[in-house]
């Protein structure tokens, strides 16, 4: 996303990577991905469908008055991945307006006070599962408040004896671990010691007599050392070793155990970043515990930004140069985001950015919050403290992507949801009345608004039928009929749809903690955060109300004449109107010639599109427009309305006048305002009311999920220093472009030109290339 938090106004700028294997390759399965917008009441507020370009999305998501001030979640998914389930999603927390202001409050009130310390929840993992008795291993801790994040504590464990046996401290976001060897017949408590001096003692997991305990260790920078420590009655004994990173076996082999302490070196070189499982299996391979552990390789991308300047102006032109070289020094062609923040305006927390790296790297793969994911990547990442903070986070929150036993017993069953390509299908079921599939029927799929005028297929032997590689905006509105040749038989037709995908309510508070902890620091510093998306406009005072006559009314009383089909050019009557989902579709299929012209709310104008067509008396600008009637009128529905089936439908037609030549017909509409004549009318007239039929099984309305399109990021340019000079540019994003692609030589120059704000300028730069190497850079450069 270009920013980590929104005022109420704002455009969230974002760009998605879908990718697959240990390896990140960009995946070319799916052809579209959803990004939505829900609130802290897990309802939908928007929802994005946008086509797969490579592996890759971008969109925007509009947070205009509707939106609210709070907390809301941005979700995102392929329908491929609904397979695995929701763990699998990008699902972020973000906030819109500001969480320090009483009055918009994004934090709600009590949420997110200062932690009850004795609220503190406390929990322990010993390392690979169990306490073994007579085997020493690590045990580690999370403490996290009531707000979410992480608690220091401090304190020691005592045995059952109340001697002290191990000190506790946390490192890094309420985490830390001890090292502890269960003596049989004791039991062991932990005696939490909280800022204020307050005790809080938890017993500790019982140990068990017999087992394996699994330790992973990094001490060397090219070597993996695996741990297998076994209790006395399981020596000798056989067991399995596995080590697998996405999926992907790394190491499989038997192991003999003989001794208290086995030893298995690994080349971690074999290794992609990320997280790595260990598990052992017993001789039946069957599963018995696992060892997470992140690995740290050399296998991103080195990027590079350099700056015409270090020191800008005012809404001065910025040139930077992008360099990009893969994992080993090679020029790298790949493919990139780039963001330009006024950092003075959105201060930001680094360490608690979600990141591409951070993001594909760890927390898609771990369960529950991460808290400043971003801390375990930045410049300090290589340090001793960071490492063990990092290793403690594997001992505590673990592995969510790769379970033995939800593998088995998936095996051999087939997915629930396709892979969705770029193009649309519409597919579904024809039966007659007595619900009985019906071979043959033919099954016809128009749209006017999706410019498809008419599509036919048939059914196979079991009733089915299906339309492939459909690809429309969204808000496409669709008619699929059916009919059995020659029979006068009715048909139900009946349209496959996917299961809507429910909204849990899980925003994470935590999240929005953090970043108004930032704000506060930022708020003290003397740099308030410039949340002011929207801007008030200047005072208008409105002095009459003018009152507009019914134009329908009064053009329908002057032109009833039209109703008689006297000199009009051709009278059409729908007699197969169940073909057809609207009246649009049906003149684009039966009057030729005829053609419409689609604008952001809908169908503008039908229009003419005959070469030879002239119109006495003037012209529209094209010449071409023609005008639709109802009954006569001229009215007060809007052409879309009309042609969209929003006001009556094809069966609720009697007949179709179409004048287009003849000059009496014309001279009897009675035409209102100014300008040209149009080229032609349609006259469009409706049966009685009461002879209106109001529904066909063997026709199907429907409306299915289209693409949205694409908005391209606005920066205004300022090369004529004349231009705009008294309109304030108050951008908080000062440039953002989701597609900045290196060359052969891993080389790409952009430029854009700054805002009104004087300070820091943060321009982050993320991508990925075709070996699925990730690069992220940050760069800041000065604005006077």
């Amino acid at each position: 996303m270009d920013k980590p938090y929104y005022a109420q106004g704002d455009t969230m700028w974002f760009k998605g990577y879908i990718t697959s294997g240990a390896d990140h390759e960009l995946s070319l399965l799916s052809g579209a991905a959803y990004v939505e917008l829900v609130d802290d009441q897990a309802r939908l507020v928007q929802r994005l469908k946008l086509p797969v370009n490579q592996g890759t999305i971008a969109g925007d998501l509009v947070l205009n008055d509707t939106v609210k001030t709070g907390n809301y979640r941005v979700r995102a998914y392929t329908q491929w991945m609904r397979n695995a389930g929701e763990a699998y999603f990008f699902d972020k927390t973000i906030t819109v307006g500001d969480p320090l202001n009483d009055k918009n409050k994004a934090v709600p009130e009590g949420g997110l006070t200062k932690a009850n310390l004795q609220q503190t929840d406390i929990q322990f993992f010993p390392e690979s599962g169990n306490l073994i008795t007579g085997v020493a291993s690590r045990v580690a801790f999370k403490a996290t408040g009531t707000d979410g994040l992480g608690v220091p504590v401090g304190g020691y464990v005592t045995d059952s004896d109340n001697k002290q046996v191990a000190p506790i401290f946390t490192r890094h976001a309420g985490m830390g671990n001890f090292l502890l060897m269960p003596e049989r017949g004791k039991t062991y408590t932990a005696n939490i010691k909280f800022a204020d001096s307050t005790i809080k003692r938890i017993p500790l997991p019982t140990a068990s007599r017999e087992g394996y305990v699994l330790g992973v260790y990094q001490t060397s920078k090219d070597s993996i050392l695996v741990r297998i420590n076994a209790s006395d009655l399981l020596q000798p004994s056989n067991i399995n070793l596995v080590a697998h990173s996405s999926g992907r076996v790394l190491f499989s082999s038997p192991i003999s155990i003989k001794t208290p302490i086995t030893n298995v070196w690994l080349n971690k070189a074999l290794f992609p970043s990320g997280i790595a499982q260990f598990t052992i299996f017993n001789t039946k391979n069957e599963p018995l515990l696992e060892r997470i552990a992140f690995i740290r390789n050399q296998d991103q991308m080195q990027l590079t930004v350099n700056a015409d300047s270090t020191i800008y102006n005012r809404r001065g032109r910025v040139q930077l140069k992008l360099k990009a070289k893969d994992s080993d020094g090679a020029a790298a062609a790949a493919n990139f985001s780039v963001a330009v923040i006024d950092e003075n305006k959105v201060p930001v927390d680094e360490s608690a950015e979600s990141t591409i790296l951070s993001h594909l790297l760890l927390t898609s793969d771990i369960k529950g919050y991460v808290e400043r994911p971003n801390y375990y990547f930045t410049a300090t990442a290589d340090t001793s403290h960071t490492n063990r903070a990092l290793d403690n986070l594997m001992l505590t929150q673990g592995y969510r992507r790769f379970e033995w036993k939800t593998l088995q017993n998936s095996i051999g069953n087939p997915p629930a949801f396709a892979a969705e390509k770029k193009g649309t299908v519409i597919s579904g079921t024809v039966t007659n009345l007595q619900r009985k599939p019906v071979d043959g029927a033919a099954v016809i799929l128009v749209s006017l608004n999706a410019r498809i005028n008419y599509k036919m297929t048939h059914t196979d032997a079991n009733g089915r039928f299906r339309f492939d590689s459909l690809v429309f905006a969204d808000s496409a509105r669709f008619a699929v009929s059916s009919k059995i040749p020659e029979s006068t038989n009715g048909t139900i037709i009946t349209i496959d749809t996917i299961p809507e995908l429910a909204i849990n309510q899980k925003t994470n508070l935590a999240e929005v903690q953090l970043i108004a902890n930032k704000l506060q620091d930022a708020a003290e510093e003397g740099k308030p955060a410039k949340l002011t998306g929207l801007h008030n406009l200047k005072e208008v005072k409105v002095n009459a109300v003018k009152v507009i006559e019914n134009e329908n009314k009064n053009a329908m009383m002057q032109g009833m004449g039209t109703q008689r089909d006297i000199s009009v050019d051709k009278v059409i009557r729908i007699e197969d109107p169940e073909q057809f989902q609207d009246i649009g579709t049906f003149l684009l299929a039966r009057v030729p010639g005829v053609t419409v012209e689609v604008g952001p709310t809908g169908v503008t104008q039908l229009v003419d599109m005959r070469p030879s067509i002239s119109v006495a008396g003037g012209s529209t600008p094209d010449g071409r427009t023609i005008s639709v009637m109802v009954n006569g009128g001229l009215g007060s529905y809007t052409v879309d309305e009309i042609l969209n089936g929003n006001v009556f439908l094809p069966q609720d037609v009697d007949r179709i006048q179409v004048i287009r030549t003849s000059l009496p017909a014309k001279s009897r509409i009675a035409r209102t305002g100014d300008g040209p004549p149009p080229a032609g009318y349609i006259n469009i007239i409706l049966k009685a009311p009461s002879l209106r039929k109001q529904y066909n099984s063997n026709v199907a309305n429907i409306m299915p999920k289209g693409y949205n399109k694409m908005r391209q990021f606005y920066s205004p340019k300022y090369d004529n220093p004349k231009v705009n000079a008294r309109i304030p540019d108050l951008r908080t994003t000062i440039y953002w472009n989701p597609y900045v692609n290196t060359d052969a030589n891993g080389e790409v120059k952009f430029d854009f030109y700054n805002g009104d704000g004087a300070g820091t300028y943060r321009v982050v730069v993320e991508g990925i290339n075709a070996d699925g190497e990730l690069g992220r850079q940050v760069y800041r450069y000065k604005v006077e």
